[in-house]
């Protein structure tokens, strides 16, 4: 195991990850949705069945197998090693990218939030990666993102953000004053 190294009042290495437990119910629960509607339509649906009962099922396997692609290419797992930064997914490759190779991190709002990390791949292209920022402790991964990567470019609203969510690390950390008897 690497030595810990203290950034701020976080300390490296340090891990983040999706509940394991509810992910993989979450898969399981889809591509079970998934095949009871094809069995339902293999033995239900038949040429004289109403237009809506063959509809309804074609809808359903289609909204438990994009949520099942989804949870299997969306992000799972996020270690903070001493050198660089690790993204673990489930069926996807995963990405290690040493922090000097990180350019920006971009909050924005389509629907629902996203952030934008923008670093510099094996061969020195630009990349992006989207990640949804319901991501457990997405302000921690944030926080230790800003501060492990020297070259990170951020916007000032973001920083301000990270700078309030540190202030709120360190106010827990210390030990609240005693009552005087």
């Amino acid at each position: 195991m690497p030595q810990e190294i203290e950034k701020g009042e976080l300390m490296l290495p340090a891990f983040y990850r999706y509940n394991p437990i509810l992910r993989y119910f979450m898969m399981l629960l889809s591509a079970l949705t998934a095949s009871y509607s094809i069995y339902f339509m293999a033995k239900y649906v038949r040429v004289d069945t109403p237009l809506l009962v063959k509809i309804i099922p074609t809808v359903i396997i289609f909204i438990a197998l994009d949520n099942l692609l989804k949870h299997l290419t969306t992000l799972n797992t996020v270690y903070f090693h001493d050198k660089f930064l690790a993204l673990g997914f489930i069926a996807r490759r995963n990405l290690l990218i040493p922090y000097d190779n990180v350019e920006s991190i971009v909050l924005q709002r389509f629907i629902t939030y996203y952030i934008y990390l923008a670093y510099l791949d094996d061969k020195g292209k630009k990349q992006v990666l989207k990640v949804n920022a319901s991501f457990p402790k997405i302000l921690d991964v944030m926080l230790l993102i800003y501060d492990n990567c020297p070259n990170l470019k951020i916007e000032e609203q973001l920083k301000k953000m990270l700078l309030y969510v540190r202030k709120r690390h360190l106010n827990q950390t210390e030990e609240p004053p005693k009552a005087e008897t």
